[in-house]
């Protein structure tokens, strides 16, 4: 079937669409409790020259199709005591004292996989190289959870600037696996499939056993949801390291 592509925040269809769209201002939320995330872009692999010309300039990246680009995700480790473990999401976490909403997005990317972006608090990272990308802009702050659980999530984009993607180093204790998907998949209308969460496989039964009868009672035990596929080729593994600590590819091992 043919592919229909949706245009990304503001119409955009090129990165530097895209850019324009999101210097335009993103919609900050008040919140002192705060979660902050990285949107990582890149070019399909493609040959070395072929690579060099796509990110060489500013020029060549702003002018890249947005459905050309590849954008990153992660799988967080299972773990009893964080509520989004064992779930695909971007890297990213909450946000430690004094930090800024771009300092907690980049600290976040360093320790989970071992990029190193711009907004990398100088005192606290001093020396480490954030050349091989380039911020391009914020995302509407989203607040999402209520009262005293409220969390507001920002999200900040980057593009990668160097022909290779540097090296990843995964924190197995927060990433179980990893890898790049393309954006095109994302920008297709029909990118969503139907799913059934059965809450019987959530922590529900064990946390409010009494709530999960009830909705067993009324027959809402089950909710249905919306699940978006990723192809993601290769995939990084935290258990896949070499002698250096860089993490390999299934496909190098």
């Amino acid at each position: 079937r043919e592919r229909r592509l949706r245009g990304a925040p503001g119409g955009a269809t090129t990165l530097g669409a895209l850019r324009a769209a999101l210097g335009r201002g993103a919609t900050s939320v008040a919140g002192s409790r705060r979660a902050c995330v990285a949107v990582l872009l890149r070019p399909a692999p493609c040959a070395a020259e072929e690579l060099e010309r796509k990110v060489g300039t500013a020029a060549a990246r702003d002018a890249l199709p947005l459905a050309e680009l590849e954008t990153f995700f992660i799988l967080r480790a299972e773990n009893d005591a964080d509520r989004w473990g064992g779930q695909v999401g971007l890297p990213g976490g909450r946000q430690d004292p004094e930090e800024t909403d771009i300092e907690t997005a980049a600290r976040e990317v360093y320790e989970e996989v071992g990029l190193c972006v711009p907004g990398l608090s100088p005192s606290a990272f001093p020396g480490l190289d954030t050349s091989a990308f380039e911020y391009v802009g914020r995302i509407h702050d989203r607040g999402i959870l209520r009262g005293a659980s409220g969390l507001v999530v920002c999200a900040f984009v980057f593009m990668q600037t160097a022909p290779l993607t540097p090296p990843l180093t995964l924190d197995d204790e927060e990433v179980a696996a990893c890898g790049w998907c393309p954006l095109a998949h994302l920008l297709d209308e029909d990118c969503a499939r139907p799913l059934t969460f059965d809450l019987s496989r959530g922590t529900l039964p064990k946390d409010w056993p009494v709530a999960f009868r009830v909705a067993q009672a009324l027959a809402l035990d089950k909710a249905l949801m919306t699940r978006v596929p990723l192809p993601i080729d290769p995939l990084f593994l935290a258990m896949n390291k070499a002698d250096d600590g860089r993490v390999l590819s299934t496909q190098e091992c």
